[in-house]
């Protein structure tokens, strides 16, 4: 029973990886054009007003997206009354946001974000049409047709948005990116989907649904208001550039962590709700995803932490060296973050979003003192500050897990600490390499090559089971088929 999914799970991670990588890929492309025709201060204020748009999504969502994709016997119903509330929420949101653009506007003094506000916000009723193709998607582990339409928004959007920063149209071209990239995706996911849904609101399924949505949607908002409050802080008390900077440095290292973390989460939870009556093979499942997930992410944090340096002058320019602090310390900071994805998703479908919940605002009471002791000793501290939380975050979130099912803190913990110890010895052993005199392309590669070679070496060597058992038979396939 343990393997019986093991095929699903495999190729449902590997679309969902292709959506979430491919997508974030071609982004990362146009983000460095991007970077190169609009100042850092631009990317400051679109931080700003994402912290809106992302909150009013989190409320558009309600939680029903989980709901329905944890579900088992969903009806017609259930689907139309989520479409149903999401698109009436969606308009109400935007008639909102249109209305106090202009204070939030004065309030950070910047003139120019007040028409820009009012663009964006028409993204919130483009993603309101999203969340059910994209649940019922899921929840058949069909991340194929979600991986084409990210793909095709992305290219569309960003395509748009350079021709328009070349014109320079600054800020604007970020923000019509934004909204493009979201009215494309709705039309391909609609055309994706082989399902028919109604525009009919039934009150028995949008209780059944919110019942258990709501939680989900607290810890939603409390987690958009704990992580992106710092955008506000940093844009209202410091400047804009250095909010471009801080954001940028997220993004960056982001890329190989939360990402990952979001395949891994998203993945996990269908496959894991498959063993809900086999607590002892729900266990192993989840310590094989923590594992998984670890072998990857620590390795790919620990390397960009190394060369930071170099990734920012090749890809950005001098212009950004400013983000060099902010990119390793939030490398340092994701580096575990995918086992506190995980540990969210098994309480979830144990059914118990109200024990994250509490952890939630455990968490983000803590986060909030922390960033408030933090915010008179500028944004470098702020940053400090994050990484400081994010391992007391850590121990806070396995503590149900360690009592529902035996797998604390400290279990899963060892699962990770041995691919951090031999990535460290594969890192430190291309440090030099830097100061070997090669331009910064060549340092990335080499560097690179040899850390990676570093690495598989070491778990070679020392037997490891995921590596052996996992990595080394797909790779033997390659070459067999190559």
């Amino acid at each position: 029973m343990l393997f019986e999914g093991r095929k699903t799970s495999l190729f449902g991670f590997i679309w969902s990886a292709v959506e979430r990588y491919s997508s974030q890929l071609l982004q990362f492309v146009f983000f460095v054009i991007l970077a190169r025709l609009i100042a850092p201060e631009s990317f400051g204020i679109l931080s700003i007003m994402m912290f809106f748009v992302l909150l009013l999504q989190e409320i558009i969502n309600g939680g029903f997206h989980q709901a329905l994709v944890r579900k088992q016997d969903r009806t017609s119903d259930d689907i139309s009354t989520t479409l149903v509330y999401n698109v009436a929420s969606g308009i109400l949101c935007y008639v909102i946001l249109f209305v106090v653009s202009p204070a939030i506007s004065d309030f950070f003094c910047q003139e120019e974000m007040c028409n820009c506000l009012r663009i964006l916000g028409l993204s919130l009723i483009f993603h309101s049409l999203t969340v059910v193709p994209i649940a019922l998607l899921t929840a058949e582990v069909d991340f194929r047709s979600q991986a084409m339409s990210t793909a095709v928004a992305v290219v569309v959007s960003g395509v748009i948005a350079i021709l328009l920063a070349y014109n320079n149209y600054g800020l604007l071209a970020l923000v019509i990116q934004n909204v493009v990239l979201n009215f494309v995706k709705v039309i391909v996911l609609w055309m994706s989907l082989n399902v028919r849904v109604g525009l009919r609101f039934f009150m028995t399924s949008f209780k059944n649904l919110f019942n258990y949505g709501y939680k989900v949607l607290l810890f939603g908002v409390v987690d958009i208001v704990a992580t992106q409050l710092t955008s506000v802080i940093i844009g209202k008390k410091y400047t804009a550039t250095d909010l471009g900077y801080y954001s940028k440095g997220q993004q960056f290292s982001m890329f190989p962590s939360v990402q990952m973390s979001f395949v891994i989460s998203r993945v996990a939870f269908p496959i894991l709700s498959r063993y809900q009556v086999d607590k002892q093979a729900l266990i192993k499942v989840f310590q094989k995803f923590i594992e998984a997930s670890s072998m990857i992410i620590v390795f790919a944090m620990l390397l960009l932490t190394t060369m930071a340096p170099q990734v920012i002058r090749f890809f950005l320019g001098e212009s950004w060296n400013g983000i060099v602090p902010y990119l390793q310390i939030f490398c340092m900071t994701y580096m575990f973050d995918h086992i506190n994805s995980l540990n969210q998703t098994l309480l979830n479908i144990e059914g118990r979003s109200d024990l994250w919940l509490r952890l939630a605002l455990v968490n983000k009471s803590a986060s909030l003192c922390i960033l408030l002791l933090a915010i008179p000793y500028g944004p470098i501290m702020i940053c400090l500050s994050r990484l400081f939380h994010s391992q007391l975050e850590l121990i806070i979130n396995t503590y149900y897990t360690g009592k529902l099912y035996g797998v604390g803190y400290w279990s899963q913990i060892k699962l990770v600490l041995k691919y951090v110890i031999v990535a460290l010895f594969s890192c430190v052993a291309v440090y030099g390499i830097k100061y070997v005199g090669f331009n910064d392309i060549l340092t990335i590669v080499i560097g690179g090559v040899i850390a990676l070679f570093c690495y598989s070496l070491i778990l070679w060597v020392l037997k490891n089971d995921m590596f052996v058992n996992v990595v080394m038979p797909v790779l033997r396939r390659i070459v067999r088929e190559n």
